[in-house]
């Protein structure tokens, strides 16, 4: 059992952390394109809905905000990776 706790888990979590940054920007990327598609409100519906109507501002705005939140989303992972293993060689 302490090999597993003080081991295993511990020489894996770098790659667990790499994982939840891969599927956190998928998830990411499928939320907003549901929203495009099929949605009836949400940001992806809004960008949606001004570029059909021509309002690039709208578009624009909403497309730095997606980018914010994806930002936000990587730095949080990132923050929590540095303090769950901060032996790991950040480079």
């Amino acid at each position: 059992r302490q090999i597993l706790t003080r081991v295993v888990f511990p020489s894996a979590l770098p790659d667990i952390f790499t994982g939840m940054k891969v599927a956190i920007g998928v998830a990411r990327s499928t939320l907003v394109a549901a929203d495009l598609i099929a949605a009836r409100r949400g940001l992806g519906w809004l960008i949606e809905q001004a570029g059909t109507e021509l309002q690039t501002g709208i578009v624009v705005t909403g497309i730095i905000l997606i980018g914010i939140m994806g930002y936000l989303m990587d730095l949080a992972i990132r923050v929590l990776e540095r303090v769950v293993i901060p032996w790991r060689d950040f480079v």
